[in-house]
């Protein structure tokens, strides 16, 4: 997701640790409307098999673990 307001242009990324709950994360970060999805996935009520957006997921793994990003809120400049 981007959020841009004058010329400050700021990136959100799932920051995922582990990959346990890869389905569900994915479920969340691609749903059309996150509040309904994470409203969902906290209910164990999402789909499962889903594999919408697990590339997507592990690229973020890949580069919040290349820019040594352990924790949020993280900041770069």
């Amino acid at each position: 997701m981007i959020w841009t307001l004058r010329l400050i242009i700021v990136h959100f990324l799932p920051l995922v640790k582990c990959t346990s709950n890869m389905g569900q994360i994915s479920a969340i970060w691609c749903a059309v409307d996150r509040m309904t999805g994470m409203n969902k996935a906290k209910k164990d009520n999402y789909n499962k098999n889903s594999d919408q957006c697990t590339n997507l997921i592990l690229r973020h793994m890949t580069l919040s673990d290349s820019m040594s990003v352990t924790g949020t809120p993280t900041m770069l400049l």
